[in-house]
């Protein structure tokens, strides 16, 4: 059971993120000419770095809170 709400909720987050980003662009300026880098989902694949370093960042202080309150 806990394997299909884990399932169901990966999927709605999926559903979630693909209905938020597929109406933006990531864009860059150079020169004062912005050039479109990425459209919709292809932002995740640009951005993908740091997306993880912030996931990392984010069960780093996790641990450091969970320390700090003894629970670990």
């Amino acid at each position: 059971m806990c394997v299909g709400i884990s399932l169901a909720l990966t999927f709605l987050m999926a559903y979630y993120t693909y209905a938020t980003l597929v109406d933006y662009s990531l864009a860059q300026t150079i020169n004062e000419q912005t050039v479109v880098v990425a459209n919709g989902m292809e932002m995740i694949e640009v951005i993908w770095p740091v997306m993880f370093l912030g996931a990392i960042v984010g069960v780093m202080l996790m641990l450091v809170w969970m320390k700090y309150k003894k629970i670990l």
